[in-house]
């Protein structure tokens, strides 16, 4: 949180969070500010500690609202805009692939030290903050007893955080992103990102 800030209560009901790798590169913004670019999966269908699971398709109704903001945010803070999303999509049976950005707005007491913390590894997750309701027009129970999030769910934002929820999905992060991803990427890109053996 900035100085001077309040703490709110965010304006959506769920979050999940995913984890990330770090690596360093020199980018900056269009306007010379330094910038910290974030890609890779920020949801799975993986099964997270709340036992539920999100499918690829849930938000699919969404996304072009969200991505017209596209707002990274840090911790969940109102009002605290780090950065900004510029593309989310579904990978059909892998989750959502997501690339964006941190900026460095100027202040070396806050905004260097969170470039050293996500840079570091000691902010390492990122958050996806949604909308939706247990009841059948938005997901159901599968055979184990999990939660489905199926489809029409409302993604609010993706935060910069500390906890992760889903420890099998990772997302990469560099100064700004030395990885280079494929346009779509492709089942051997999305095992390595992930960490799992090709089939």
């Amino acid at each position: 949180m900035r100085p001077g800030a309040t703490h709110f209560i965010p304006a959506f009901e769920r979050v999940k969070v995913l984890p990330f790798l770090v690596e360093k590169t020199e980018r900056t913004t269009e306007r010379g500010r330094a910038r910290l670019d974030i890609t890779g999966m920020v949801s799975t269908e993986q099964e997270d500690h709340e036992r539920e699971i999100i499918h690829a398709g849930f938000f699919d109704k969404s996304l072009d609202q969200f991505q017209r903001r596209g707002t990274m945010r840090w911790m969940h803070e109102p009002g605290d805009v780090q950065g900004r999303w510029t593309k989310v999509s579904a990978v059909p049976g892998q989750g959502y692939y997501a690339e964006g950005y941190m900026v460095h707005l100027g202040s070396d007491d806050i905004d260097g030290r969170r470039f050293a913390m996500v840079e570091e590894g000691l902010i390492n997750s990122a958050s996806v903050g949604f909308n939706g309701r247990y009841d059948g027009d938005h997901g159901f129970h599968d055979k184990d007893g999990r939660w489905v999030w199926a489809q029409n769910g409302i993604l609010m934002e993706i935060s910069m955080v500390d906890l992760p929820c889903n420890e099998g999905a990772s997302i990469t992060v560099a100064k700004a992103l030395g990885l280079v991803a494929p346009d779509t990427p492709d089942e051997s890109w999305l095992n390595t990102l992930l960490g799992t053996p090709a089939a």
